[in-house]
């Protein structure tokens, strides 16, 4: 269940990222930026804690 509510998350964001284009001013590319490290931030931080609970997830987010 997990892995289908997963694999509908990164279907609906791929969906988002390949039709939305924004072409942004100076400000909003500042913001856009801060909001991807922020979001990258995150995304490690899940990374890693999931790693800490399952080690063979290491070896996933070590993958390229």
């Amino acid at each position: 269940m997990l892995n289908f509510i997963l694999m509908r998350a990164e279907r609906a964001c791929d969906y988002v990222s390949n039709s939305v284009r924004i072409r942004a001013t100076n400000k909003q590319e500042g913001i856009n930026r801060t909001f991807e490290e922020k979001e990258a931030r995150i995304f490690q931080r899940v990374l890693e804690q999931g790693a800490q609970q399952h080690p063979t997830q290491r070896l996933i987010s070590n993958y390229p």
